[in-house]
Parts: C-alpha cells; structure tokens; sequence
C-alpha cells in the first residue's frame, strides 16, 4: 500500500510539470486595395530579404509557412516573373509571468518586510517575509508580413 501511494504521489508531482501550452494568436490585417477588388489569384510574388536575414535556416523556415498560407488564397511563388514583394519580419520578446500565465508588472507581487538590528559584533535579530511566487518566463512572437506591388 505505501508504494503505491509513493508511487500516485511522484506521478502527481511529474504531471505537474507536463502542463498544457497556451498559444494565442491574434491578427490584424490592413489593406489599400479599394473595397469590393477582385482577389489577386494568380499573382506571383517574390519574397524580399533585408540584409539582417542572413541565416537561412531560420529565414527559409518562415519563408515556407509563409508560402504555404499565401498559396491558400492563391498566390505563386515565382522569383523570375514576380509582380509582388514580399517581406517578412520575426520578433521574439521574453517576459516574466506569475504562476497563473499573466504577465508580471513588477509591481503586483513585489514586497518585502525586513527589520533588523544588532548589538555590534557577530550578533544580530532580523526578520524578512516573501512572496513565495515563482516566475516563469513566457514568449510573445510576432510575425510581420508586408506585401508590395
């Protein structure tokens, strides 16, 4: 019977660390295009590199899932006869969020009481109170895509 409770107990403390992850995505997209404009099937495009996306692991990698949703709403990937540009951009920025995946504000948990004192030489009294929260540190990516005519 104890190892089978030892046993629920590491599992239990195991599943704790295999927590779901959260993807949010949110697009925002803008056009020039007149309203009510044909959609643009057919055309053809070339993607655009900015001195700064030199490493092409990385670049080709986006540049395929780019492709691969531009071809959805009918576009070709074509560098010799393109009529489009297309530029793409990454970003990742770290932040700090509280157990429960908010972001910390620095300002939410922070405090800390200390009271000390001391009769001179190695002795002293002191008392301190903390959070008790740990912080784990999220991602927020973000993906721009610019197509010019």
């Amino acid at each position: 019977m104890r190892t089978l409770l030892v046993a629920l107990s590491l599992l239990l403390l195991l599943g704790g660390c295999s927590g779901l992850r959260t993807v949010d995505s949110q697009v925002k997209a803008v056009s020039t295009l007149p309203e009510g404009s044909t959609p643009l099937a057919d055309a053809r495009y070339r993607f655009e590199r900015l001195p700064s996306q030199t490493d092409p692991v990385e670049t080709d990698s986006v540049e395929a899932i780019a492709e691969a949703e531009l071809a959805e709403v009918g576009l070709v990937h074509d560098d010799a006869n393109a009529r489009y540009s297309v530029q793409l951009s990454t970003r990742m920025q770290p932040y700090s969020a509280d157990p429960w995946g908010r972001p910390f504000d620095g300002g939410r948990l922070r405090g800390s009481i200390m009271i000390g004192g001391g009769l001179g030489g190695m002795y002293g009294l002191g008392m301190g109170m903390g959070t008790g929260v740990s912080l784990s540190t999220q991602y927020r990516q973000y993906v721009t895509l610019l197509q010019r005519d």
